[in-house]
């Protein structure tokens, strides 16, 4: 089966919709399946045309102008339409708007496409909220990363999913008692995902003079804040370290948090707005981090939660609960209906 992806980044960008994306193409290819992915070049080096773990990568333009970018966009995708035409499965990644002549164009091919977040800004704009349902409508079938995408954008999916654990363990390493918590932070630096909760956190630990360490994987515009409270790294593409030889996660991202759950470690998860809480709230492993706009509030959930904290249980359930060979048959199942 021929089987065409488009979103917005991937490969070798980094970030929760390029990782979805990989890890289940990934698997299709491994079914059998020829799996391309079109998608804008990021790196004025990228290549044209790549291979990426068998899965061929079309990258297009690195636009800059945001003015001409969708008009440019569309004339690429234009020039790709027996691609298209020729696919037996078309699905966009949130980037619905990309695809639009040649939904209309294609009007007899059906288009899957999966809504990944939401665009950084509480309340969603009026303008963002009916792109999204336009899409939906115009979409065949629909998955949504989250139960909360529905709530504030009014939509109806056909399923709703969450990610898998990349970190598939038997036995998750061991918490020792230790003077100092090492803490790791790993997610966006911005307002939106309560990064001046996390700062409050941290302003908390000190005051208490509980020794700590915080390694700080991410960008964004609140870094110069951030990194007054910890050791920078930016964005990385792999932390697997970083869960590894932490004692506690600050994440505030599905994939994240699954990733810290999956080593058996604890998670502390704060939010800004209702939005973020909703986000939170209905995570299906929602018992085993701690949801708080209030960092003190969130210091002593932490605290509680530790005290029959069994690390090679939550490592389980969470691999049992969230697998990406899991995800790929909800994408296969949506496809066949």
């Amino acid at each position: 089966m021929k089987i065409v992806f488009v979103c917005a980044r991937f490969y070798p960008s980094i970030g929760g919709v390029e990782r979805h994306v990989q890890e289940v193409a990934e698997r299709l290819v491994a079914k059998g399946h020829e799996v391309t992915v079109v998608c804008e070049r990021q790196r004025a080096h990228d290549e044209s045309m790549s291979n990426v773990e068998g899965i061929t990568v079309q990258y297009l333009f690195l636009v800059r102008r945001a003015s001409s970018k969708n008009f440019r966009i569309w004339l690429a995708l234009l020039q790709r339409a027996r691609l298209f035409a020729t696919a037996d499965i078309v699905h966009i990644h949130d980037v619905f708007v990309w695809y639009v002549p040649l939904r209309f164009l294609l009007f007899f091919k059906p288009v899957f496409t999966t809504f990944h977040g939401y665009e950084g800004v509480y309340p969603p704009a009026k303008k963002a909220v009916l792109l999204r349902r336009l899409s939906a409508a115009l979409s065949k079938k629909t998955i949504e990363v989250g139960a909360y995408i529905a709530t504030w954008y009014g939509t109806k999916p056909d399923v709703i999913v969450y990610g898998g654990a990349t970190y598939l363990i038997t036995t998750p390493p061991p918490m020792l008692p230790k003077k100092t918590l090492r803490i790791a932070f790993i997610g966006r630096l911005a307002k939106d995902i309560g990064v001046k909760h996390y700062i409050k956190f941290f302003s908390i630990l000190k005051k208490k003079h509980i020794t700590h360490t915080v390694e700080i994987y991410g960008d964004g515009p609140m870094k110069k804040s951030m990194q007054h409270y910890g050791t920078l790294h930016g964005i990385v593409s792999e932390t697997l370290d970083a869960v590894k030889n932490a004692d506690l996660v600050c994440a505030s991202s599905y994939l994240s948090i699954i990733d810290a759950l999956s080593f058996g470690r604890p998670v502390i998860a704060l939010y800004g707005n209702p939005l973020k809480q909703q986000y939170l709230e209905e995570f299906p492993l929602r018992k085993y981090i701690v949801v708080a706009n209030n960092p003190q509030k969130a210091l002593e959930d932490y605290t509680n939660l530790m005290k029959h904290w069994d690390a090679v249980q939550v490592a389980r359930e969470t691999q049992n609960t969230f697998s990406w060979d899991s995800v790929v048959k909800t994408y296969r199942s949506i496809w066949k209906k």
